[in-house]
């Protein structure tokens, strides 16, 4: 019988998490209370003038093509949130491009600069779309360990220690996910270091930002340009 499934496929597994979101679903289904620790979703709905702003623009007939960078709107708020919040200066006309939320915007970052049997450092454990998307896209991910005695934060050390001929790119998250972990300015600049030594695009990935609980994290000043930065609202 003739197998039509890509080889690529191969080295990407059913997401387990998916798996235990579905049983979940079953479970309350057949009425009995479940508390969902499987999938990264906030426990609120959507805010009400997201909702009504939504509403409005199928009204007003905002159903077509856009720009592939995203509407223009969006792009000008990005980049004024940026500037405000976190003092970095972005045109909004050729450095942000808006995507159907993180996954999108790994993988077009994996494309658009991996290539095939380049290495990608990912601090494990990690969400396993990152492991993924590389290996979709041809890349080799290479796990950084996190460890307790570090408080599970990516060490600049073990990232150069990493560091091969083949390698063009290495992850950056804060606050991590799935650990919590958050990077301060010199974790920062120290993994700013070792990239700009050897030349790496960086990948920082920012999605839970906004739900730091304790001093946010910093932002170093200008630490490597060649970045492909995922964030999510």
């Amino acid at each position: 019988m003739t197998t039509w499934e890509a080889q690529r496929m191969k080295g990407v597994p059913f997401s387990g998490i998916r798996k235990m979101m579905a049983r979940a679903g079953e479970l309350e289904g057949e009425g009995k209370p479940v508390i969902h620790l499987e999938i990264g979703r906030p426990d609120f709905d959507t805010p009400d003038h997201i909702k009504a702003a939504a509403k409005r623009a199928l009204d007003d007939g905002k159903v077509h093509y856009t720009s592939n960078y995203g509407v223009p709107e969006i792009r000008r708020a990005i980049a004024a949130k940026l500037r405000s919040d976190n003092g970095l200066d972005f045109d909004e006309n050729g450095e942000i491009a808006v995507t159907i939320g993180a996954n999108e915007a790994v993988f077009m970052a994996v494309m658009a600069f991996i290539n095939e049997g380049d290495e990608v450092l990912v601090p494990d454990p990690s969400w396993l779309n990152y492991f993924h998307c590389i290996t979709l896209g041809g890349g080799v991910p290479v796990s950084v360990p996190l460890r307790a005695e570090k408080e599970f934060r990516m060490d600049a050390d073990d990232v150069a220690r990493l560091v091969t001929p083949r390698t063009r790119m290495m992850v950056v998250m804060s606050p991590h996910n799935p650990t919590g972990a958050v990077l301060d300015r010199g974790h920062l600049e120290a993994l700013a270091a070792v990239a700009r030594e050897h030349d790496l695009l960086c990948s920082p990935t920012r999605s839970t930002r906004t739900c730091c609980m304790t001093a946010p994290s910093t932002t170093a000043s200008e630490p490597c340009r060649a970045c492909a930065s995922v964030r999510c609202w």
